[in-house]
């Protein structure tokens, strides 16, 4: 009896991962496409950068000694699932903020040595109902929650 729970939960999940994907919302599909044409567009503003600073010959692309950087990094993060219907079963909606360091050395030949450190924290929310079958007074009810995690 046990094996084949373990089999139709397996079948469920399977299927709600399917629909997730074929069912995205039109807010992500656009986020997707901005995503994309962003990263084109940062691309080519580098490969510019590179371009125009080989072409002066006022500074090399690959320099020597040590170096460092800092930076902060900032996003959005969206995860949803549906069920056989298409009705949302779950989302989370999360905003990630970090901290990068970059700290470095660049010998003659061009070999380099490079230590990175990455803090993130994200902040959002879960909006979704209780699982809970050993209880059927919580089992289904409706859920919002804060919630909050860090990551090195």
């Amino acid at each position: 009896m046990k094996n084949k729970w373990i089999k139709n939960m397996w079948m469920r999940n399977m299927q709600i991962g399917t629909i997730d994907k074929l069912a995205q919302k039109p807010t992500q599909n656009l986020a997707k496409t901005c995503a994309k044409i962003f990263l084109l567009l940062a691309t080519f503003c580098a490969l510019h950068t590179a371009l125009h600073a080989q072409s002066t010959q006022e500074s090399p692309i690959i320099k020597n000694g040590f170096y460092k950087a800092i930076g902060v990094t900032t996003g959005y993060y969206y995860y949803g699932e549906v069920d056989r219907r298409g009705n949302e079963v779950m989302h989370l909606d999360m905003n990630p903020l970090g901290i990068y360091g970059n700290l470095g050395y660049v010998f003659s030949r061009g070999l380099r040595l490079d230590f990175w450190l990455d803090i993130n924290s994200a902040f959002g929310t879960y909006t979704g109902g209780i699982l809970d079958t050993g209880n059927a007074e919580r089992d289904g009810q409706a859920l919002k929650t804060s919630m909050a995690n860090m990551f090195f």
